[in-house]
């Protein structure tokens, strides 16, 4: 049930580039030199609707989180299920009733004054790149290239001079702080010092011209683009922008019906760059030490001709990307080394908790005689049951009241779990500490066209590792246990952690394609002397065809649980001699269904103990391979000297087989190991058709 009312206003932009681009070749005796620059800069101009990690148009939630359904005062049944039912139930109570959670809004600085409309943003992003290169022609069978390039990624400018960055690094491992200003200043430095040499050679060893040894080595740098700047930067700038939320309504009990308005303060933007102490509010910062990514690329080839217009070419191709783009939450409640962990144990096993109930001394939600413990089994039983320690942290340490965070008023502890309360709903750290690596053994055999017959046929054998498999243009962090969230830090300290199989990675591809002419009909091997209106209907037939076997993507099994970071659920545990190649889709003839782990194999999973990270980690399972064969029939008919006509049959998955998606991946889900309706191929389909050639 949709638990939120909101309109939306949506996002527009335009984007100009001024572009001066120079070559110059200069060859003299064995060398061929070349030159040349690429000197750009980038406008984009926006307006958008997404203003400081909300929108410009109001919004209201039923957060039960917020305006709190105790289960006595409501009379839930005492045998309702806590993991899955009662947080249903809980939302459809408030939604049902109208018990307003949260009411929100974005707001603009327009003018020096806050208005209600969409963001206006007017950037520039100057980019120079120079290069030199020399191919030198060493011998006539052995030719060297060396190269320089010269890369500068300047910190985007606007003409206004409006861009603000916080005065102090909001990084992990950075000081705490809850009074941290917005300035004028650089997003981050300048990038001057991206140099990239290359280097490579060809080589025939036996000056025949059948046989090619190449190979090369480079650094290559990529661009940060401008658009998740532009969409998660600029318009949440405090000062540009300002985030009004409302909770206080809601944990009074407040309902749809008495909605209070909610408007803009009369206090003038420049005087609101430090946001408040304690806020419910979002953002998104750039790690103000941020590199361009950078990549080392090498690789060895041999080809060979082996036959007549048939080659055969071997190769290794290696990648290993540093500084890679990526983000995380930097608000991800600690939980290690100042006793939670401890406390949460205690409450769990029945007991109270000193720490926990110091925590929650103040908390508004405590009955009278009840400790904080006593509070967290009868609000947070879900919490407890599912090991949630970071869910648990996570509710703890965004509960506002009178403007601040209930661990300030009941223990004089205002980054107990957050380093930065001032954005409590999350603060988003665009930085480059991601990493990846590429090795693969390329190995294909190339037929061109002859004799009314071509051909080529290509196997990959390759394995990618990385930290994170998506940049962070559009989901900057993705949280719990979605598809991408295991791409999100596991911990922010250490990304060794989600270092794994790339989401995309295929161990192993074959692919194969070809023409043939059918050797039938006039002047051809079967029925050469055929008249002529035999030849119409048996000669100028052709058929081809392009097939695919891949290996499956791996992905990840989550637990259900956040028992080891507030963010993103942990991976599950398997016991029992768990492989990653275990699941296999299979029907299951009893429910009909199409399953990838039966139920010995969903046994083995389970939920990690509080603070513990799953023993299977990021991407353990490999899931369903992938099949893929179409093909074509044509014939052509000469009507005149000048006109053709052709007859085609089209058939795409001609052999009508099916390419299952992963299955749900999430150990208390109730379909743990079924595979829904995903599926990545299609259904046969076979297209006829004719075309004139004139």
């Amino acid at each position: 049930m949709d638990t939120t009312w909101q309109y939306y206003f949506g996002n527009s932009r335009v984007v100009s580039t001024w572009q001066f681009v120079d070559n110059l070749a200069y060859f003299r005796g064995a060398h061929a030199f070349k030159f040349g620059f690429n000197l750009r800069r980038v406008r984009e101009e926006d307006q958008r609707g997404s203003v400081a990690g909300l929108n410009a148009a109001e919004e209201v939630n039923f957060d039960p989180n917020i305006n709190t359904v105790d289960p006595a005062t409501f009379g839930l049944p005492s045998d309702l299920n806590t993991t899955y039912d009662r947080p249903d139930f809980q939302s459809d109570i408030n939604f049902m009733l109208g018990r307003v959670g949260q009411i929100d809004r974005g707001f603009v600085n327009q003018g020096g004054q806050w208005t209600k409309s969409t963001f206006q943003f007017d950037t520039r992003y100057p980019e120079y790149e120079f290069y030199g290169q020399d191919t030198w022609k060493v011998r006539p069978n052995l030719t060297v290239d060396l190269g320089l390039r010269w890369e500068l990624r300047l910190s985007p400018n606007t003409p206004e001079g409006n861009i603000l960055v916080s005065n102090q690094a909001m990084v992990a491992g950075g000081t705490p702080s809850d009074t941290v200003q917005w300035v004028p200043g650089k997003l981050f430095k300048n990038q001057m010092h991206n140099f990239e040499p290359s280097v490579g050679f060809a080589w025939d060893p036996f000056s025949t011209g059948k046989t090619s040894v190449r190979a090369n080595y480079r650094i290559a740098y990529d661009r940060i683009n401008t658009f998740v700047l532009a969409s998660q930067i600029l318009p949440d700038l405090p000062g540009n922008a300002l985030a009004v939320i409302n909770q206080s309504f809601g944990q009074g009990g407040g309902r749809l019906a008495n909605l209070p308005a909610l408007n803009a303060p009369s206090t003038s933007p420049s005087t609101l760059t430090q946001p408040a102490a304690f806020a419910a509010a979002s953002n998104t910062v750039v790690d103000p030490n941020i590199k361009t990514p950078r990549t080392h690329e090498w690789s060895l080839g041999i080809q060979r001709q082996i036959a007549n217009r048939t080659v055969i070419d071997i190769a290794y191709i290696g990648r290993r990307a540093y500084h890679l783009l990526g983000a995380y939450n930097v608000n991800q409640a600690q939980m290690f080394g100042n006793g939670f962990l401890d406390a949460f144990n205690i409450v769990k096993a029945g007991g109270d908790s000193p720490l926990m109930d110091s925590l929650l001394k103040s908390d508004s939600r405590l009955n009278a005689g009840e400790t904080g413990s006593q509070m967290v089994r009868r609000l947070y039983a879900s919490n407890l049951t599912l090991n949630s320690m970071g869910g648990l942290a996570s509710a703890i340490a965004s509960r506002l009241q009178n403007g601040q965070s209930v661990t300030q008023l009941s223990a004089g502890l205002p980054f107990f779990f957050y380093p930065y309360p001032q954005y409590t709903s999350g603060l988003n750290v665009l930085d480059s500490n991601d990493f990846s690596t590429y090795n693969s053994l390329e190995a294909q055999v190339d037929h061109r066209f002859h004799n009314g017959m071509s051909f080529n046929l290509a196997y990959v054998w390759s394995k990618s590792l990385d930290t994170r498999s998506f940049d962070p243009t559009i989901t900057v962090v993705s949280t719990a246990n979605s598809a991408s969230a295991n791409s999100t830090p596991f911990d922010i300290y250490n990304r060794g952690l989600n270092y794994a199989p790339s989401d995309f990675d295929r161990r192993h591809s074959f692919q194969w394609n070809f023409v043939e002419e059918l050797p039938i009909g006039k002047g051809k091997h079967f029925l050469a002397g055929a008249s002529r209106l035999a030849d119409r209907i048996v000669g100028g037939w052709e058929v081809s065809g392009y097939g695919r076997v891949t290996s499956g993507r791996p992905f990840t099994v989550y637990s259900g649980s956040n028992t080891f970071s507030s963010v993103v659920q942990t991976p599950a545990n398997c016991t029992g001699g768990c492989s990653s190649g275990e699941g296999k889709a299979y029907l299951d003839s009893a429910s009909g269904l199409i399953w990838y782990l039966n139920p010995t194999q969903t046994a083995q999973f389970s939920i990690p103990a509080p603070g513990q990270f799953g023993n299977t980690g990021r991407n353990f399972l490999v899931g369903p391979h992938y099949f893929e064969l179409d093909a074509s029939l044509l014939k052509r008919v000469p009507v005149t000297e000048r006109v053709k006509l052709e007859i085609r049959a089209d058939a795409t998955n001609l052999t009508n087989s099916v390419a299952f998606g992963p299955p749900t991946a999430t150990v208390t889900s109730s379909i743990f190991g079924r595979i829904n309706n995903t599926v990545y191929s299609g259904s046969r389909k076979i297209q006829i058709g004719a075309k004139i050639h004139f």
